[in-house]
């Protein structure tokens, strides 16, 4: 959204999609919410069916931008309406006034206070989403960072600690699903050597928040053409028994995660001063399309910090024993019912792991191999 201040709401390396439709490039974070076709979706409502663009080609970018956005699947409900804003209109007196109050119910006063109101002249769209999950039993939060690719960042997750209540575990594992992999160690000498790498390599796991409503995928798949494919690939490993063998995670089993925090926002101004050929908004241009997201997903509650043993202390041969620094690159949010995607963040880089100190014991190496002559990371 347009703030009066210069310097915008930015997570580095991270392009914000204004639809899922947007290919991949590496090194670089994908964004999307599905709040922005929200909004889209109440102008088509406004305009009477799909936005028409006048004196557009089929070929040109903006009528291809419109074809996706007409074409969103979601709808309303779909979005959690406490963390979403979504809405289009003229930016006019009453507008400008609807618009602050929906960015302060969700942002809060202060942000209202900044946001410049669009050009009155023009149909704005305006897509917001700030959401950070809370589970109903808090997971345990890392004493310690732990290394993930180039940074140490704060870290949380599930593992069975016995000092802890005996139902800690049992409330925590109620709330994770593993979809994939769910073989058993001798199913895994039945597959082939494909399918064997990808047991190995391939990770999603369900993560159920006390908002029933939705729920998050943690993912590490290879990535398609675009953030649409790479997504449908994920759905495609979901499956609907949960009390199937394996579909839990085991006391011997477990997960670990870096804390994750994005912020970014982008102004989309390719259908900026483009007339709309619909009858009940003609003579009307479209402005900007706006899309914020701010994004926190951690241990979910005030949680006391626990220590993560590895009960087997030394290299795991089985996929589903350990999940120590668990190796992702994909996050999804869906309507729990329906598995529809209504957020997904594709991790090209590690600017969303919020950063901690590096342990004492890597600084104590760092700089003995210093000292010794050795070459250091």
């Amino acid at each position: 959204m347009p703030v009066s201040s210069s310097t915008p709401v930015v997570t580095p390396g991270t392009i914000v999609c204004p639809h899922l439709d947007v290919p991949h490039q590496p090194g670089m974070n994908l964004v999307w919410s599905a709040a922005l076709e929200l909004a889209w979706k109440r102008l088509m409502k406004q305009a009477g069916g799909p936005i028409e663009l006048a004196g557009v080609a089929p070929d040109d970018p903006a009528a291809r931008l419109v074809r996706i956005l007409n074409e969103s699947p979601i709808e309303e409900g779909m979005l959690p309406r406490e963390a979403t804003v979504a809405w289009a209109g003229r930016a006019d007196e009453r507008g400008a006034g609807e618009l602050r109050r929906e960015i302060e119910r969700v942002f809060g006063p202060a942000e209202a206070r900044r946001v410049d109101v669009p050009d009155v002249s023009r149909i704005t769209v305006v897509g917001g989403l700030d959401l950070h999950p809370q589970f109903t039993v808090p997971f345990a939060r890392r004493t310690r960072t732990l290394a993930y690719r180039d940074k140490y960042a704060q870290a949380f997750g599930m593992w069975f600690d016995k000092d802890e209540p005996s139902d800690v575990w049992q409330r925590r594992s109620a709330q994770v699903v593993v979809h994939f992999p769910r073989y058993a160690d001798d199913e895994l000498a039945q597959l082939s050597d494909e399918e064997r790498d990808a047991a190995y390599d391939d990770l999603v796991v369900e993560f159920r928040p006390a908002d029933a409503a939705i729920s998050l995928l943690v993912a590490n798949v290879s990535w398609v053409s675009t953030l649409r494919d790479t997504v449908a690939g994920v759905l495609s490993h979901l499956q609907d028994v949960d009390g199937a063998p394996n579909a839990r995670f085991t006391k011997k089993e477990g997960i670990c995660l870096p804390v994750i925090r994005i912020a970014c926002e982008a102004i989309f101004d390719q259908l900026s001063h483009r007339p709309i050929a619909n009858c009940a908004l003609r003579g009307r241009y479209l402005g900007e399309l706006q899309q914020r997201v701010i994004f926190q997903f951690d241990e979910g509650g005030a949680s006391a910090p626990s220590m993560m043993r590895n009960p087997y202390g030394g290299a795991l041969m089985s996929p589903r024993r350990w999940y120590h620094d668990a190796p992702f690159n994909l996050l999804v949010v869906v309507e729990r019912n329906a598995r529809s995607p209504i957020f997904a963040c594709w991790f090209g880089n590690s600017n969303a792991f919020v950063e901690g100190p590096e342990p004492e014991e890597s600084a104590r190496l760092r700089r003995y191999r210093r000292s010794d002559g050795r070459s250091v990371r």
